[in-house]
């Protein structure tokens, strides 16, 4: 099996820090999830060391909608006011800051009933030149 990427680590790692059911999508089994949505490089610097953003989606769903919409703010509050200069670096990376990208907000109503919301933080973090 393939080594993890850094950002795998590292959806991983917040993942394990909010307490987040899934990495991927929603299902019957879980009420919160966390997925990949894009990133780009910022900056490089001339030590060879490149600055990169992360995108993340946080979603949450439940049959109380405030629950659902508290659960996703919640998250996503929770990580971005994480003390980040506390955590290890991953795969030669250092997170340097979180912030939320996207407030909360309605993705659906389930015909079952079940409300669905979403928001979204940025993870910016240095990968750090090989020697």
């Amino acid at each position: 099996m393939p080594e993890q990427t850094a950002q795998t680590e590292i959806i991983k790692t917040l993942s394990d820090i909010a307490d987040i059911d899934a990495i991927g999508k929603l299902s019957p089994e879980c009420n919160t999830a966390v997925s990949f949505a894009g990133g780009k490089k910022l900056k490089q610097y001339l030590d060879g060391s490149v600055l990169y953003e992360l995108e993340l989606r946080i979603w949450g769903k439940n049959i109380d909608q405030l629950a659902a919409a508290d659960s996703v703010f919640g998250i996503c509050s929770l990580l971005s006011e994480a003390d980040v200069k506390k955590l290890p670096e991953i795969h030669g990376c250092k997170l340097r800051f979180i912030r939320i990208s996207s407030m909360p907000s309605l993705e659906k109503r389930q015909d079952d009933g079940i409300w669905i919301y979403s928001g979204a933080i940025s993870v910016i973090y240095l990968n750090k030149a090989l020697p």
